[in-house]
């Protein structure tokens, strides 16, 4: 019997979606028919093919009182639905005559069990259709209200379809399977259906009542209110996500994707809508076009405030999150843009959220996918160049370039990791190109100035791969921008410095670049120490830390001194700012030692045995020091004293690569950890030992360079 009835599930299974879905298909032209004046009642038989006349139409709308687009719309809705309904018969009709064929081969006469199961198995078909069916009458109802004839209809409607609204579709493992890139099988198929049928009958107008209604009881102190419109947000995002589905066919296909054609088509013309769009506000709403445009504002900004609540992990679909970075980029090139409206807030709101898909951040990055006139720096420079300093500071904008970082850290035989790093290639020629005449270079670091989220992610991305910088015989930096086939990454020089000083325009960005340099220097020299212990000044002689160290200078003080210029008396004193960025770089990269000597970023890409927490471990320090209460503004010391300290900084850092390498005279460590200089200051043998070993080594020459580059020579620098 068990075996009988896993056959008869194989059948229902593999032929459920052919079932599914062209009904699904006739179920939302059904819909979208209703709201354009062609309303259809539940139970009407749907023929093979419905004739429109002049004269007679479906509902009560005159078919010729419409333009021949309408008219061509709702031909194309008819076929839809016709269509649809029709595929599903035919293949309602396969299921049934394959389960007759494997019940007669496989059921003798039924049992009490088999009766049993028969039954359970009808229960939970029933209980899928009654889903779909309480989400369709939920979904009207928030229609209806929203449609009412004042504004202070019973809101006891919004409250009952709130408390109703399926909770938490995706679990944490199910979120995590999708931030991995892979794809999710086991949503309960009564959710699906419940949040499509539900969206697509409330429509526009009926989701955001409801999502502002909840807003007002959030901020009126419901904890309650406040998880109902996470709820309300996860939905959206679960049933337009392409990844997301109910299970698999035979041959290993997601059965039920998500869609962005399962979201109301209201919702989609919203977000399709254009400043540049012919006519695009109706002339005749009540209250002219001005009424209209304010209306289509509030509805923006409404669907962007709904959105921006999605709990953490939920990701839109790829072609929703693409839809969301294209709507943001045009918002912010509207002029109608009055202080009261929010457009900022609204187009910031869209991409952070639209950032939580790697490949919609893929798309709009390189224009894969996308139709042929598409324009990939257009898009991505015109949300990068934004001044976003009066809504998120660039924090969405960010998202594509926080993509970039992560997925260029992903081993080679990820396709993910390729381009990832093939778009860390070309982070430079996006953002800051070398064209001589070029005015790009100058509008994005006037933005990167002005957004210090987008220099932050910037930062994270030039400290996570210096080796892109420059390196051993390339000292001074790479004559170009490549991939090399073992997945290390190059910078043509002065696009790299390009990059080193947009990432320099905020606080995070200058500690990250800066720890990362230091810890750079001991890695390289804790390297050099276990492979080369006699030969030390030979091969420091072809390190590029000093070089490097000299550009990261130069570029932080071309940041600041440019930042100074454009904000005037709100800016940091520039010195300031890089002595402190300098010394507490140098500061972290001291208590990173123990974790971070000897493992240079990207050494082991080729075998995908990558080091993430060396970089994991750098960032939250740096967030450590930043929310740390001693962590103040910093005077600049005189000349003597800051290079006295650099002095100390390059002391450290070869007590910390010589104690990672066993090399470390006995005095010089204890069982913690090797001395550090104020304790080999106050004891004259250690003292003795320690320039003993100075001489040794050969290493006088790196404390000499290793305080030139940190010495800050204000009549030699300037900005670019």
């Amino acid at each position: 019997m068990t075996d009988a009835l896993r056959g008869l599930a194989g059948v229902l299974n593999g032929n459920w979606y052919a079932i599914e879905a062209p009904l699904q298909r006739a179920k939302i032209a059904m819909d979208a028919l209703g709201k354009a004046g062609f309303p259809i009642a539940e139970g009407t038989p749907i023929p093979s093919e419905y004739v429109i006349t002049d004269d007679t139409v479906i509902g009560a709308t005159a078919w010729r009182d419409l333009d021949e687009s309408k008219k061509a719309e709702i031909k194309g809705l008819i076929f839809d639905l016709t269509d649809g309904a029709a595929a599903a018969r035919t293949a309602d009709d396969t299921l049934r005559e394959q389960l007759k064929t494997q019940a007669a081969a496989q059921f003798t006469p039924l049992t009490d069990a088999a009766v049993l199961g028969a039954s359970q198995g009808r229960a939970q078909i029933d209980d899928v259709v009654r889903a779909g069916e309480r989400g369709r009458e939920d979904g009207r109802a928030l229609a209806e209200w929203a449609d009412g004839p004042t504004p202070d209809q019973d809101p006891a409607v919004l409250a009952r379809v709130a408390g109703q609204l399926p909770d938490h579709p995706l679990t944490d493992a199910q979120l995590r399977t999708l931030a991995s890139g892979g794809e999710v099988d086991t949503l309960p198929r009564q959710v699906q259906d419940y949040y499509r049928a539900f969206y697509n009958a409330a429509g526009k107008d009926g989701v955001l009542a409801l999502s502002e209604y909840l807003k007002d009881q959030e901020e009126s102190g419901s904890t309650v209110a406040a998880s109902q419109r996470d709820t309300l947000a996860n939905g959206l995002a679960v049933i337009s996500n392409e990844d997301i589905g109910t299970g698999r066919t035979p041959d290993g296909k997601l059965i039920g994707a998500g869609s962005y054609q399962d979201l109301p088509a209201d919702i989609r013309e919203l977000i399709e809508a254009r400043r540049t769009d012919p006519d695009p506000i109706d002339p005749a709403t009540p209250g002219g076009p001005l009424v209209a445009l304010q209306k289509q504002w509030q509805d923006t900004n409404a669907l962007a405030s709904l959105l921006a609540e999605t709990n953490p992990g939920y990701e839109p679909g790829t072609e929703l999150g693409t839809q969301l970075y294209l709507k943001s980029a045009d918002m912010v090139q509207d002029q109608y843009n009055p202080p009261d409206l929010g457009r900022d807030t609204a187009a910031g709101a869209f991409t952070e959220f639209a950032g939580r898909n790697n490949d919609a951040a893929h798309r709009i990055w390189t224009g894969d996918g996308m139709p042929h006139d598409y324009d990939a720096k257009e898009t991505v420079r015109t949300l990068t160049g934004h001044d976003w300093s009066n809504s998120d500071k660039g924090r969405g904008a960010a998202t594509l370039i926080d993509r970039i970082t992560e997925e260029a850290r992903l081993p080679l035989d990820d396709p993910r990791g390729m381009r990832g790093r093939e778009a860390l290639a070309g982070l430079g020629t996006m953002l800051c190109p070398d064209d001589k005449g070029d005015t790009v270079w100058a509008e994005q670091k006037d933005s990167f100035a002005r957004n210090p989220e987008l220099a932050t992610a910037v930062g994270k991305a030039v400290a996570g791969n210096l080796d892109a910088v420059s390196g051993t015989v390339w000292t001074t930096g790479f004559p170009e921008n490549s991939v090399m086939p073992d997945g290390r990454v190059s910078w043509q020089a002065e696009e790299a410095n390009r990059l080193l000083q947009l990432g320099s325009y905020s606080e995070e960005g200058r500690l990250n670049i800066t720890t990362a340099v230091e810890q750079h220097r001991t890695a390289e020299l804790t390297q050099l120490m276990r492979e080369h212990p006699d030969q030390l000044p030979n091969a420091l002689a072809l390190s590029d830390a000093g070089a490097l160290s000299g550009r990261v200078d130069n570029a932080m003080w071309d940041a600041l001194i440019h930042q100074d210029q454009l904000k005037g008396q709100e800016a940091l004193n520039p010195t300031d700012a890089l002595y402190q960025a300098k010394m507490l770089g140098a500061s972290i990269a001291g208590q990173l030692a123990d974790e971070a000597v000897g493992k240079i970023p990207h050494a082991d890409i080729g075998t995908g045995a990558l080091d993430l927490e060396v970089g994991d471990a750098v960032e939250g320090k740096v967030q450590e020091w930043l929310g740390k209460p001693e962590y103040e503004f910093m005077e600049r010391p005189s000349e003597a004293v800051l290079k006295s300290e650099a002095t100390d900084n390059a002391h450290q850092a070869i007590l910390n690569a010589a104690y990672a390498t066993g090399t470390l005279p006995p005095t010089l460590r204890t069982d913690d950890g090797p001395l550090d200089m104020a304790t080999i200051r106050r004891n004259s043998l250690a003292q003795n030992d320690f320039t003993s070993f100075l001489t040794t080594t050969g290493l006088g020459q790196y404390v000499t360079d290793y305080c030139q580059s940190y010495a800050i020579d204000l009549g030699q620098q300037g900005g670019s």
